[in-house]
């Protein structure tokens, strides 16, 4: 359930404009529930007449959210605090990246040593069953 963004009506179905994001019920969109169904993939592409007309600017139609309402204080002061706890939480990723590197180099050298070492215990093997 959503409500239409320009009859203020709650609607089960409907459509999303791609450019401001509003959602319109199918009456109020201009498309009938099986035309919009038809359109395929020119669903992703979808305009409202608003948006296609060009008489609104894209994501701020009336200064509106999806849902239908200007942000609150408390809103937008939610969004910062989060964007700075995810802020802190990526500066530590450069050197969890440098660390990640130096473990690949050292798995790297392991794996030459390995093989070195089975280079090593081949021949001792030879010398040893040669030797008898």
């Amino acid at each position: 359930m959503f409500m239409c963004y320009r009859c203020n009506s709650e609607a089960r179905d409907g459509v999303q404009c791609t450019m401001c994001l509003n959602r319109f019920d199918f009456p109020c969109a201009g498309i009938t529930e099986a035309g919009y169904r038809k359109l395929g993939d020119r669903k992703a592409t979808w305009k409202c007449n608003t948006c296609k007309t060009g008489t609104a600017s894209p994501n701020l139609s009336s200064e509106k959210t999806v849902q239908g309402r200007v942000p609150s204080y408390g809103d937008l002061e939610n969004i910062r605090l989060e964007l700075s706890k995810i802020t802190k939480q990526i500066s530590s990723l450069p050197q969890l990246i440098a660390s990640v590197k130096t473990i690949q180099a050292d798995i790297s050298d392991l794996k030459d040593m390995k093989s070195e070492m089975l280079d090593v215990k081949n021949s001792l093997n030879h010398v040893h069953t040669s030797t008898y």
